[in-house]
């Protein structure tokens, strides 16, 4: 499991839960975990399956930002649309 993470909405959180269910996990993510973060963390949190909420996980340098709202980011950072459609323009209509 490599976890590339732009932005992450406030309430999320980031867990491995495989160990809460009796499972070892086997997608990778104890070999990548101490990749990204310290040892003693990666344990931590491959062992017990705790819950890496959004702050921590941004000061972990597990993602990037932390946003309240999502969409109100997105919308502020689209492309704006054009004033008239190319395709109209190309066609003559």
């Amino acid at each position: 499991m490599v976890v590339l993470v732009e932005q992450m909405v406030g309430p999320s959180y980031l867990a491995d839960p495989h160990v809460q269910v009796g499972l070892v996990a086997a997608d990778g993510g104890p070999l990548t975990w101490p990749l990204q973060i310290s040892l003693p963390l990666a344990k931590v949190f491959t062992l017990t399956g705790v819950r890496i909420p959004a702050e921590r996980a941004r000061e972990l340098g597990l993602a990037n930002h932390v946003v309240a709202d999502p969409f109100a980011d997105a919308l502020a950072c689209a492309p704006k649309p054009p004033n008239r459609s190319l395709s109209r323009r190309r066609n003559g209509c």
